[in-house]
């Protein structure tokens, strides 16, 4: 006999780049799209009609499957693994990062729920090297001689390194989110005038940063200090600055 057509939520579900499932109320596995099926490591067959609290490991499954009687009391579109990321388990035993995103049924489907997991590991195991790759910036930029300051776009300070916390007289706590011609307050040697550390670069990435130079640099406690200032943009991926180094 020829085969049935498939209905249109059928061929939504298989035509789907994320993994789908749908759970009914008591957490039973009902259907399962392809992608669901590759990411699992498993067939689809294979995950109809079980318990989705084995998709996670073994460790997890009591803590989820009272947050899943919680939202079958209350259904709502509801996102998990905002927070941090969940962890859910490969056939083979292979564990990884995820992100549900939880969408009760209504009318006739009522009690049932899709759900649609995201494996989120590129993106865990990129925060991760970024924030290596920050630590590393910044235990460089601590053993350096000279004073830095580091800044977004606009020039709200981000960070100050030791020389230029004393040079200041700010803390990098104190001085994270202000004006950097605040924190470093700094006028002409010869004319006496405010100098903008930063100038124009402050009002976006196409600006550019005053030539270096000397200037006096006045502490927070209003002592003076003869310095040279010197400012560089910090480029993202596409060129354009994402931030200032002074």
């Amino acid at each position: 006999m020829p085969a049935e057509p498939k209905s249109e939520f059928e061929s939504l579900l298989e035509a789907s780049p994320d993994a789908i499932l749908l759970v009914d109320g008591q957490g039973t596995i009902t259907r399962a799209n392809a992608r669901c099926a590759e990411l699992f490591g498993v067939t689809a067959n294979d995950l109809v009609g079980r318990a989705v609290e084995t998709l996670v490991p073994e460790r997890f499954r009591g803590s989820h499957a009272a947050v899943r009687e919680a939202f079958a009391h209350r259904p709502a579109v509801r996102m998990m693994g905002t927070r941090g990321p969940m962890l859910a388990l490969r056939a083979d035993g292979t564990e990884f990062p995820v992100e549900i995103s939880l969408t009760p049924l209504m009318g006739a489907e009522a009690g049932r729920t899709v759900a649609i997991v995201r494996d989120i590991g590129e993106r865990v195991r990129l925060e991760h090297a970024l924030f290596a790759a920050k630590e590393r910036a910044e235990v460089t930029l601590a053993s350096i001689a000279d004073g830095v300051v580091t800044t977004d776009v606009t020039g709200a300070v981000e960070y100050l390194n030791p020389v230029a916390e004393q040079l200041t007289g700010w803390s990098s706590v104190e001085a994270r989110g202000r004006p950097i011609d605040t924190v470093l307050a700094a006028r002409d040697e010869t004319t006496g005038k405010a100098r903008e550390t930063i100038g124009t670069a402050g009002a976006g990435p196409t600006g550019a940063p005053p030539s270096a130079g000397a200037a006096m640099l006045v502490r927070r406690d209003g002592r003076e200090f003869s310095v040279e200032l010197s400012t560089a943009p910090i480029r993202g991926l596409d060129g354009r600055p994402v931030g200032w180094v002074v």
